[in-house]
């Protein structure tokens, strides 16, 4: 960043702060979600915000050492690679546990060692840094890790947006996906811009990319932690949720079988609680299956104890 035009450095450190404000205010909503909620998506997803916040916080104060050159120059300096490590270990080691939770799965046992593996290999390598300061190879493990997670949760969104029937979920994922395709290439760019001369109207905006992309993720947070996560769990009392139905078009019928099968009762007593067959009570599960996507109806019943929580979990120890 050393030689960057005075002029461009105010701009970014502004844009940055902006994009810092609304990232303070996601950080805000999700917990307040959380404490409402105390799910653990809900959970995860703050977090989440809390590495986003951090990550633009060292942007920040990188932007402000430039601006303030002087003895506490390398205190800054040292203090904004001691946030970028702590928000960067904050992405990896959370990312991929929310990535499953959205889609109400849980990582399997193998999966989460190795993503906490991952995770505290990341952080090894990122304070091996205040040790060997700007090593190269290193720095490229980082950013492959890092810049990896966030393509796995790309990818993990795209292949598992056909296996979710909750339209919200799905209209989120083309959101994110389509952020992604808008962003990553304008960013690619603005960085090969940075070594091509540039006429001086243009070298101001030079790097405005990314503070733009930082602003438009936290705006997102707000409204997909303020809506989506804010709704009600899938089972409230015993019994499924007005939001469960109305997510997945569910008959009332429907939501009473589902109910019973979540409390451990079997299709023969279903059957005979609703004074119908077992055979229906089996048609009625899996026309739900179809409607939520989900191959049986074990993922059905992890479906609705494990999306955005569930006060039926109790019930299921």
């Amino acid at each position: 960043m050393i030689g960057i035009p005075g002029d461009t450095v105010h701009l970014l450190f502004w844009l940055y702060t902006i994009a810092l404000l609304s990232g303070s205010a996601a950080v805000a909503i999700a917990f307040f979600v959380q404490s409402q909620h105390h799910t653990p998506v809900a959970l995860l997803f703050a977090l989440f915000t809390v590495a986003i916040f951090l990550i633009n916080l060292s942007l920040v104060l990188q932007h402000y050492v430039l601006l303030h050159p002087g003895d506490l120059r390398y205190r800054f300096a040292v203090f904004a690679l001691v946030v970028m490590v702590a928000g960067s270990t904050l992405f990896v080691g959370t990312a991929p546990f929310l990535y499953h939770r959205l889609f109400g799965r849980t990582a399997g046992p193998r999966l989460r060692i190795a993503y906490l593996v991952l995770a505290a290999v990341f952080l090894v390598l990122a304070a091996s840094l205040f040790y060997r300061s700007g090593s190269p190879s290193v720095l490229i493990v980082l950013n492959a890790v890092f810049f990896g997670m966030v393509g796995f949760g790309v990818v993990y969104m795209i292949t598992s947006y056909r296996r979710t029937g909750d339209r919200r979920l799905r209209r989120a994922v083309r959101g994110v996906v389509g952020l992604f395709a808008l962003f990553v290439p304008l960013i690619v760019l603005d960085a090969m811009l940075v070594r091509m001369p540039l006429p001086p109207s243009a070298v101001v905006f030079e790097g405005t990319v990314l503070p733009a992309f930082l602003l438009v993720v936290n705006v997102l947070a707000i409204r997909f932690a303020s809506s989506y996560l804010n709704d009600p769990p899938y089972l409230v009392g015993g019994r499924v949720s007005s939001s469960f139905r109305s997510t997945y078009d569910v008959s009332v019928r429907e939501a009473d079988i589902i109910a019973m099968i979540v409390e451990g009762k079997s299709l023969r007593q279903v059957a005979d609680s609703m004074m119908i067959s077992a055979g229906t009570v089996e048609n009625h599960l899996y026309a739900v299956c179809r409607k939520t996507r989900v191959k049986n109806p074990t993922e059905l019943v992890n479906l609705v104890l494990e999306h955005r929580g569930s006060d039926g979990r109790e019930s299921q120890r």
